[in-house]
């Protein structure tokens, strides 16, 4: 196995093909073009490849200032516990650091402790919107 690095976009295939590992696009209900849009649009994109194969990716979404949020990090099931997510992490805090960029994320109970290892710590109750209607300004 040869795990090669990259910070080029991936096509949105891949990342589909990869986010359905985990049942993201079931969650998300995006198309493949959307998800590429998704990392266009993102400050910095790192990935992970197996040959030509996507295998893991993490995206920042920032101001390129003062705020960088990470998130969408993900390893295919079939390379987890290798050491990709971490290095993947590393290069999205190095490309964050070298702009004095303030790094935060949301992720769930399980893995907090993952991202403790990283130096984060919770610091505040998230919240998601659930679509419904919106309440009417009184």
């Amino acid at each position: 196995m040869n795990i090669v690095y990259s910070d080029e976009l991936p096509s949105g295939e891949a990342i589909y093909d990869l986010y359905d590992q985990f049942g993201w696009n079931e969650f998300l209900k995006l198309s493949a073009q959307q998800l590429y849009d998704t990392l266009r649009g993102s400050w910095y994109v790192a990935n992970a490849y197996d040959g030509n194969r996507l295998i893991g990716t993490g995206r920042v979404v920032s101001d390129g200032v003062m705020n960088a949020f990470i998130c969408g990090l993900v390893v295919h099931p079939d390379y987890q516990k290798q050491g990709i997510g971490s290095e993947l992490m590393k290069r999205l805090m190095n490309r964050c650091s070298d702009r004095q960029l303030h790094m935060e994320l949301f992720c769930g109970a399980p893995e907090i402790g993952y991202y403790e290892k990283f130096g984060f710590e919770v610091f505040a109750s998230g919240m998601k919107y659930i679509k419904k209607e919106v309440p009417s300004e009184e």
